[in-house]
């Protein structure tokens, strides 16, 4: 651009790069980068909820077994289950907010990490660029380079996280064990050897990608490792993990919001799911309405299913 502005106006092409230098304004062009996609992926984040919400207008009111420990517990619905993932979202829309308040600072004018001996207005240039304010310390702009990302990579997981429980969760559900779930056909693959079965390879596909953030936030931590203050041209290598991380957190939310729709819940399988243990809680807090304390309450419950075990472990063919 410098040889290019010369050749067409002369000496003034050659003031361009008065007061910068590529670190400042690489942090600068890299801040504009984020912030823009971390508003696409707020927007996102919304979509996603809105998907959740249809999907608890239809079928928020069927219960179904809730899990501790990967065994039936107590009495849940589908408002609860879809709602988890809804208020999530909304936690990572306000991390998304705190993110790019810390990433409305202008490096802009800084120089190499050490200031510029010139009297620059750093406030006009943050104004122009749309920042709120000026990162004031020249070091510290250099020393916030990959610590910043490590915030964004962190927010980037925990997105891909939720994605990761909402697929396997769907794969747990639609098991022909538990049958809570149907899958259509169209978000499902078939076997090049058994012709009976449905596979639910999206969902193993969204499960496995979410593990590629974890591991991008260790080589990133890494990169950024044992570094004295000031730049280094190890910060580079920073740029294609947030890249990648950016686009594949984007697709997986999309991929997530597009099978949404193509997945029912069989009511039946619910229904005859929630076996009469599923309610100890509900007939102890009974009788502790009832003027019964806690404890006595617990105890009487659970002799009723100590003595259900004894009768089915002597019964006439033990």
């Amino acid at each position: 651009v410098e040889e290019f502005l010369t050749e067409q106006l002369g000496d003034a092409g050659k003031k361009i790069h008065t007061g910068r230098s590529r670190n400042d304004q690489i942090q600068t062009v890299l801040r504009l980068y984020y912030r823009d996609h971390l508003q696409e992926l707020e927007q996102k984040l919304l979509h996603w909820e809105k998907a959740l919400d249809r999907f608890i207008q239809q079928y928020g009111s069927i219960r179904f077994p809730g899990y501790t420990h990967t065994r039936p517990a107590m009495p849940s619905s589908f408002a609860i289950w879809a709602g988890a993932f809804r208020d999530s979202s909304k936690d990572n829309r306000a991390m998304i907010q705190a993110v790019q308040n810390l990433l409305d600072q202008c490096p802009l004018g800084t120089g190499a990490g050490y200031g510029v001996p010139l009297p620059l207005d750093r406030v006009f240039l943050a104004r122009k660029l749309g920042f709120g304010r000026v990162q004031e310390n020249p070091l510290y702009v250099q020393n916030s380079r990959g610590k910043f990302e490590t915030f964004i990579l962190h927010l980037l997981s925990m997105i891909q996280l939720d994605v990761n429980r909402f697929a396997t969760d769907v794969i747990f559900f639609s098991m022909p064990e538990t049958g809570f779930l149907e899958l259509s056909p169209r978000i499902c693959t078939g076997s090049s050897i058994m012709p009976h079965k449905k596979n639910p390879d999206v969902f193993e596909i969204l499960r496995g990608m979410s593990h590629s953030a974890m591991a991008d936030q260790l080589h990133l931590w890494s990169l950024i490792s044992n570094l004295i203050s000031g730049y280094h041209r190890d910060f580079q290598l920073i740029k294609p993990i947030l890249f990648r991380q950016f686009r594949q957190t984007k697709e997986m939310l999309s991929v997530a919001i597009h099978v949404l729709p193509s997945i029912q819940v069989n009511k039946s399988r619910c229904q005859a799911a929630l076996t009469d243990d599923l309610f100890s809680v509900h007939r102890v807090l009974e009788r502790v309405r009832a003027g019964v304390p806690f404890r006595d309450a617990y105890r009487e419950e659970a002799r009723r299913w100590q003595q259900k075990d004894t009768d089915q472990n002597t019964g006439p063919d033990s």
